[in-house]
């Protein structure tokens, strides 16, 4: 569900998000793959929740499905939804040695993320999930006004469980957008 555009989020995030070199690490690129969706994407913003490895992969792949994500979100696009176990995970994930993010690089990203996003306090619900350590992210979902949660991977989030919330890949998302 795309909204008309809220007041952008305080300037204060303007300058890394114009550098973006917690996620280029140097390389550039564009914005968005295509004019086309940079202009779709003009004026309209969204709620939903990122799931972790969305974050990790367009981290690792800018030039992915999931790295627009990450670009639609600093463009002021997307409004990542989150709770303190969402920022939790994400510090926790983005911080193990086998992905190697510097410490700095971790931190912009999630003081960023809560600047840019809404803080909710998710009402906790008896669905039995298949991995329960997704609970977190289904809760928050519930807890937007879009109802979304972008995921890499859907099964964990069977519709027959979880008919309350759409569930879409980075490249369902953007497809729509």
């Amino acid at each position: 569900m795309l909204l008309p555009a809220a007041p952008r989020p305080p300037q204060n995030c303007g300058p890394m998000h114009k550098s973006m070199e917690f996620r280029t690490w140097g390389k550039k690129k564009s914005r968005l793959k295509s004019k086309k969706a940079e202009e779709t994407a003009e004026g309209f913003l969204t709620e939903a929740v990122i799931d972790t490895n969305v974050i990790v992969s367009g981290l690792l792949r800018a030039d992915s499905a999931p790295g627009e994500i990450i670009d639609l979100i600093f463009g002021n696009i997307i409004i990542p939804v989150f709770d303190d176990r969402i920022l939790y995970e994400d510090r926790d994930v983005l911080a193990r040695p086998k992905f190697a993010f510097p410490a700095s690089v971790i931190e912009d990203l999630l003081s960023a993320v809560t600047v840019i996003g809404h803080q909710v306090v998710a009402k906790r619900t008896h669905v039995r999930l298949p991995d329960e350590k997704d609970r977190c992210f289904y809760e928050c979902a519930l807890s937007t006004g879009s109802k979304m949660l972008i995921r890499g991977n859907k099964k964990h989030f069977p519709e027959h469980k979880c008919p309350e919330i759409v569930v879409l890949s980075p490249s369902e998302f953007l497809k729509i957008l």
